[in-house]
């Protein structure tokens, strides 16, 4: 059973490997977290990769919303009569919501002579 043995000890020094770069990890987290508090009052200085993951962070929050109203969005479009636009029925539903195509619903709406003329006033 040598090739076993070979193979668990591979297994072992892998799963060892793996837990030191674990805690190398959590280290630079502690490290950058540290630094981020210094230098929460002077953004300026911040180190360039610790604005850019609390970017990325900011951007998957930022999708993650966008990807629920979405969701939202075709969930309310299926029911409806075609004429009306699903971002139209979303925003009456969710003032505060921006309707996705906003521009697109003036387009859709312009049966009524007057809605082009009113919006441009």
């Amino acid at each position: 059973g040598s090739a076993y043995e070979v193979a668990g000890k591979k297994a072992n020094q892998s799963r060892e490997e793996a837990d030191r770069l674990r805690i190398e990890v959590e280290q630079a987290r502690a490290a950058a977290t540290n630094v981020q508090a210094d230098q929460a009052t002077e953004v300026e200085q911040e180190e360039p990769w610790l604005r850019l993951e609390r970017v990325q962070v900011e951007l998957e929050r930022v999708q993650e919303a966008a990807r629920a109203h979405q969701e939202r969005a075709d969930e309310l479009a299926e029911p409806a009569s075609r004429s009306v636009p699903a971002c139209v029925i979303v925003f009456n539903l969710d003032s505060s919501a921006q309707p996705a195509c906003e521009e697109e619903s003036s387009i859709v709406l312009n049966d009524d002579p007057d809605s082009e003329a009113r919006r441009s006033l």
